[in-house]
């Protein structure tokens, strides 16, 4: 593996489609690139594979200081859907890849909710769990990425119904464009790039509001 002086990410779910969008974000601004999950092969956008079950907090942390070593070390981790970090053992896996990678680079964990599972996901226990996650290490930044999280201004909110209904029909049509694996790349390299935690980007906040 040939020597390298920029900065290294890691892309869990690389053969994925937003983790193949990923690889490619973060490889064209330059970035070392170490792709994991359960594939032997390392991607066409990625410098590098760790194979591993990104559902096992112990697999998780060896392929966090497998990355660390070919990467000489880790700015970043990227943890797509199939690591499940809003789950029970959330904390377990924010927590090693700061204690065995990511503290001594001041690096960042960016939680990507991109898959169609996600879709309906309450807004407020997003928002709630990435500060919660954000706060686990003194210094961390730890950010999401959930482009299927709407932030609905056309969702009922406890009004009567038929002034509900008049409110909707005096307005435009909104359209929201699904983001495409394009511009959720970009909108992960953005906030990982940034002195920011605890932030948690949807849909709303990746792409604008279109009226018809």
């Amino acid at each position: 593996m040939p020597a390298h002086h920029g900065p290294s990410v890691l892309v869990t779910g690389i053969h994925s489609a937003v983790g193949e969008y990923l690889g490619s974000e973060f490889m064209g601004h330059g970035w070392f690139v170490v792709g994991a999950d359960s594939s032997p092969r390392t991607s066409h956008f990625a410098r590098a594979q760790v194979q591993a079950d990104l559902t096992d907090i112990d697999s998780y942390s060896r392929a966090i200081r497998r990355a660390a070593r070919l990467g000489n070390g880790l700015d970043c981790v990227v943890n797509t859907d199939e690591v499940p970090v809003f789950g029970e053992q959330g904390e377990a896996f924010i927590r090693a890849a700061f204690t065995l990678a990511l503290a001594e680079m001041s690096g960042s964990v960016v939680n990507v909710l991109a898959e169609a599972r996600s879709e309906g996901l309450d807004r407020s226990l997003v928002l709630s769990r990435t500060a919660e996650l954000a706060a686990l290490n003194v210094g961390s930044r730890v950010n999401t990425v959930a482009p299927n999280l709407l932030d609905s201004a056309l969702s009922y909110k406890g009004a009567d119904a038929d002034e509900f209904l008049a409110s909707l029909n005096a307005h435009e049509p909104v359209v929201r464009a699904r983001p495409t694996l394009d511009v959720i790349a970009a909108a992960v390299f953005f906030i990982a790039s940034q002195r920011v935690s605890g932030v948690t980007l949807g849909a709303d906040d990746i792409l604008p509001l279109q009226r018809r």
